[in-house]
């Protein structure tokens, strides 16, 4: 079942017709082949709870029909060409580019063994030692924090010493005239 993510729902919840669009990129473009039908269901999910006009007229930039000139640079092209024309026929374009482009790759099987599908890892899959990476500090970082600390600790003892100095100095006792 379709659960739509919260940027969805914020932009059909807001009528903001700019934010609607760049929604739909967004799901477009993770997902180019429509895989699960997600960009079909998120499209249905704005077209019930939008009653705008979410499409604009197909520009004269025409769509290549010819399969065999698909690439992923010309599926780019499109996905930046829909930020300036948000036609229909761009959009269901976009699809029909990306499912020869971005094709499922598949195990090599046998006649006992079934087809796999190789699928793509969701965040909640992904092993915790990456976050551990992240949180590693870069060489620069550490040089930056440990020239911090030094000046700091110079600083310190630099008011200490003044400190100290002005302790041992004389007392001077003034005199009222």
């Amino acid at each position: 079942m379709f659960k739509p993510q919260n940027f969805l729902v914020e932009a059909v919840s807001s009528k903001d017709l700019k934010k609607i669009r760049v929604a739909l990129s967004t799901y477009l473009s993770k997902n180019p082949t429509d895989e699960g039908n997600e960009v079909t269901n998120v499209l249905k999910y704005v077209q019930q709870n939008f009653n705008g006009d979410l499409w604009e007229v197909q520009d004269e930039r025409a769509l290549e029909q010819d399969s065999s000139k698909w690439t992923k640079d010309y599926l780019g092209y499109l996905k930046s060409d829909l930020r300036n024309n948000f036609s229909k026929e761009r959009f269901d374009h976009i699809i029909e580019v990306g499912k020869v482009v971005r094709k499922k790759k598949t195990t090599s099987h046998t006649d006992n063994q079934p087809e796999r599908v190789l699928q793509k890892t969701t965040k909640s899959e992904i092993p915790s030692k990456v976050s551990v990476n992240r949180s590693r500090m870069s060489k620069k970082g550490k040089l930056v924090i440990g020239g911090i600390l030094i000046v700091t600790v110079v600083t310190a003892a630099v008011a200490t010493a003044n400190y100290l100095m002005k302790q041992d100095e004389p007392t001077k006792i003034y005199k009222e005239k």
